[in-house]
């Protein structure tokens, strides 16, 4: 049975982690938000902003730590009611901070999604220009002449082609810190379950020690029934609480379940992101060298120049097909929106219930709902496998429901 002075040394080892972690947090926001807003002033004022918020944070989260120390360390003195408490307490807190996260989760989600959704759109407008300006020079004259204009839009196409792919990369770090962020609420919830089982071993401790009161107070007769009485009633304490911590244990088992299937989802979700991306830039580099080839053929040759125009305009269209990619990425990240905020919905709900069983959060019917709003078979392979899977190649419009 671990003592008081074990107890101070382990909590107080945690009140370094519970500072830095929000400044930790904080200051990857705060990075993401300085780069979204392209180094602007507001940008770098939300992001101290943001610092300063989790400085804020971790110190208040550090004085509730060390507060919740001191109150380990008068349970030693007090009953286990006090530790019951404390621990619903705790249990409080960890669903009132996983209502806080999730909903931020959710809006960098919504924000990469429209990001993504506005650049691709911006990027299929430019190279459709593009589309254009060369049909209009296949029809032309096809004189040297024309290499002026479409150097200078080959340079504008360049230039947004770069500021999309800098986004794409802003994006794909917003993505990785949402997984970084769900998997260290995770690392909390196993925390508190072996709190709860420290809880059950101390309840069967004061049943033991309950016991062998009540089999003295046998012994010693009449004289002793008074001490036996208050013995059965420690009994009963005792048991309260070790069914109070089991039912707390497997309370945090759901919650567990439910934030590995999300972390699954987003890891899943990441990966496919990271290699559409890629490709994506890959195609769009090719599509660049292949103009640059053509360009510096038109300046020497006009009638070669015709016939290269020709192929990059229809290379320009298969990029055009390929960025359908985008159209799957925002399905999947719709998902992700949408079976975050059930899942916030679920724990609020049982937040706000004074009902705390095991049974008030339904695991199997949350995860029977998110495996129904699946739409690709990604998703459904991600939700039952345990490793995120990658996109064999681009998908057939059967496979896509476009928005």
């Amino acid at each position: 049975m671990p003592t008081p002075a074990g107890l101070s040394t382990a909590e107080l080892s945690d009140a370094t982690s519970f500072r830095l972690l929000p400044i930790g947090l904080s200051v990857l926001s705060s990075s993401a938000v300085v780069l979204l807003g392209n180094f602007s002033p507001l940008s770098w004022a939300l992001a101290a902003g943001l610092v300063l918020g989790g400085f804020v944070v971790g110190q208040y989260l550090a004085v509730r730590l060390r507060e919740r120390v001191q109150r380990c360390a008068q349970f030693w003195q007090g009953d286990e009611d006090d530790k019951v408490n404390d621990l619903k307490i705790y249990v409080g807190e960890l669903e009132r901070l996983f209502l806080q996260v999730v909903p931020i989760v959710l809006r960098q989600v919504q924000t990469s999604r429209t990001h993504t959704e506005r650049e691709i759109t911006v990027l299929t407008d430019r190279f459709a220009a593009m589309a254009g300006n060369l049909e209009q020079l296949i029809a032309g004259t096809g004189q040297n002449s024309g290499g002026r204009s479409v150097d200078s839009l080959f340079n504008e196409s360049r230039g947004a082609l770069s500021a999309v792919l800098a986004a794409l990369g802003q994006i794909q770090e917003v993505e990785h810190t949402v997984v970084d962020e769900v998997r260290k609420l995770s690392s909390h919830t196993r925390q508190l379950d072996s709190m709860a089982k420290e809880v059950r071993k101390v309840a069967e401790q004061i049943n033991l020690l309950a016991l062998n009161a009540a089999i003295e107070a046998a012994r010693a007769g009449e004289n002793g029934r008074g001490f036996a009485v208050v013995a059965d009633e420690v009994r009963k304490l005792a048991g309260f609480s070790s069914s109070t911590g089991e039912k707390i244990s497997q309370a945090i088992g759901d919650i567990n379940r439910a934030m590995e299937s999300t972390l699954k989802l987003s890891e899943a979700s990441g990966s496919n992101d990271d290699r559409t991306i890629r490709d994506a830039e890959q195609s769009i580099r090719s599509a660049l060298d292949d103009l640059q080839r053509a360009l510096d053929a038109s300046k020497s040759e006009g009638n070669l120049l015709r016939g290269h125009s020709a192929q990059i305009r229809d290379e320009i269209f298969s990029v055009l097909i390929a960025f359908q990619f985008q159209d799957r990425v925002s399905q999947m990240l719709s998902h992700v929106e949408h079976n975050l905020e059930g899942l916030q919905n679920a724990v609020e709900t049982r937040h706000d219930s004074s009902d705390w069983h095991a049974g008030s959060l339904d695991v199997a019917q949350i995860l029977s709902r998110m495996e129904l709003s699946y739409t690709m078979p990604e998703e459904l392979i991600n939700h039952t496998s345990g490793a995120a899977v990658e996109s064999a190649g681009p998908a057939d419009d059967g496979d896509i429901t476009f928005f």
